[in-house]
């Protein structure tokens, strides 16, 4: 999949809709999450709800092409088996945790369901590349720190998990190696200095399921998306260069306390923060139970599962086994389905978006994501389609 930078000149001439360029404000706005403009209301929440209203009322005026595709379908498919966990379960926390799924998923649809031309294409290009730019700069100026060194994100009156705040970095860290894959893009240094920082603020963070999200995808993407000696050889010296750059450069700069969280014998010592003894008494408590087992507890049932087991911090911290808890093997089943045509789909056409699935998977391994945006516009990225696809890229 070896493109280049320059678009034909048909392309030059797309004209691009107000579709694209507010998609491209809700994408922008991903870092401001965090962002509090009322109790419970952050300011994402209210861009999500202005951009998904208005996208509303675009479908209804001029002319639209969609296209809805597998990754639409199981989406639909999981979103109604978890309404259906309302029968199980109608606590404060469920509805709450549902209603804001249904309203992301619902920004999903109406974003990913329009077919955008190859101008806009790249306009989200350049919009998930400024989410990894201004997502830099909070990580290089936040000053908070969680325990030991490790750095979490502030900005204004809000402030993000460590762990979560990689979830930022999978899809523009992409865009970046797919840049330097092109044939004749100007200034590479620069992707390469962008890549380096994603990488040293995740090592900043002390998140190892984070940095894992990180550079899995990246990996995947250099093996697979590269066709070509010389595509092979830049990407091949780009990551000697990077990875020498950062072992004798940014790594000395890292806290001592910030290193050793990435050694085999500290995950040992502390059971990857705790996550291994939590994962074995939530799957322990669905072994016991038949129903459970097929069709879960409710939504939020690891709260008052782990709350009766005496741990304090009552998540899951790991997507799949949270699911399992939840809405058991029928949801993880749906959830499995989602993720698989989500990469499937994609895995000739897109390879970034490809990547940016396993990526996501990587992260779900280590955190609880029912509402988490970063992780949900992966699949966003993944529904998306453009028109002549094939065509340019290919």
């Amino acid at each position: 999949m070896e493109n280049t930078t320059r678009l034909p000149d048909n392309v030059k001439k797309e004209r691009i809709g107000m579709a694209c360029i507010l998609s491209c404000l809700y994408f922008i706005c991903m870092p401001l999450n965090i962002v509090s403009v009322a109790t419970g209301f952050s300011l994402l929440k209210g861009v999500s709800l202005l951009v998904g209203g208005v996208l509303l009322i675009l479908l209804f005026i001029g002319d639209n092409k969609l296209s809805f595709n597998s990754i639409h379908f199981f989406f639909s498919l999981y979103m109604l088996y978890t309404f259906s966990g309302l029968l199980i379960s109608r606590s404060d926390y469920t509805v709450d945790t549902i209603k804001g799924m249904f309203e992301t998923f619902a920004v999903i649809i109406l974003i990913s369901c329009r077919v955008y031309n190859q101008r806009e294409k790249r306009f989200i290009e350049w919009a998930w590349l400024i989410v990894g730019l201004m997502s830099i700069v909070m990580g290089l100026t936040s000053q908070v720190v969680i325990g030991e060194d490790r750095t979490t994100i502030a900005i204004l009156n809000g402030q993000e998990d460590p762990n979560q705040f990689c979830g930022y970095f999978i899809i523009p860290i992409l865009y970046a190696w797919e840049r330097l894959t092109r044939r004749k893009e100007k200034f590479k240094w620069m992707y390469v200095v962008y890549i380096l920082a994603i990488i040293y603020i995740a090592f900043k963070t002390g998140s190892r399921g984070g940095l894992l999200a990180i550079l899995i995808p990246s990996v995947f993407y250099a093996i697979m998306a590269t066709k070509g000696i010389k595509s092979k050889v830049i990407i091949v010296f780009s990551i000697a260069v990077g990875t020498l750059v950062f072992a004798t450069v940014l790594y000395p700069m890292l806290p001592t306390t910030v290193t050793e969280r990435f050694t085999i014998e500290q995950v040992q010592e502390d059971k990857g923060s705790g996550r291994f003894d939590v994962w074995g008494t939530l799957i322990g408590e669905v072994e016991k139970d038949k129903k459970a087992m097929i069709v879960g507890f409710g939504i939020g049932s690891t709260e008052d599962i782990l709350s009766k087991a005496g741990y304090v911090a009552l998540y899951a911290h790991n997507q799949w086994i949270q699911v399992l808890c939840d809405q058991g093997l029928m949801g993880v089943l749906l959830f499995f389905m989602l993720m698989f045509f989500g990469a499937f789909r994609n895995y000739k056409k897109r390879m970034v978006a490809c990547a940016a699935i396993i990526g996501g998977m990587a992260l779900s391994m280590s955190l609880t994501l029912y509402v988490f945006k970063p992780f949900l516009n992966i699949l966003l990225i993944a529904a998306m389609t453009y028109e002549g696809e094939l065509k340019y890229e290919s």
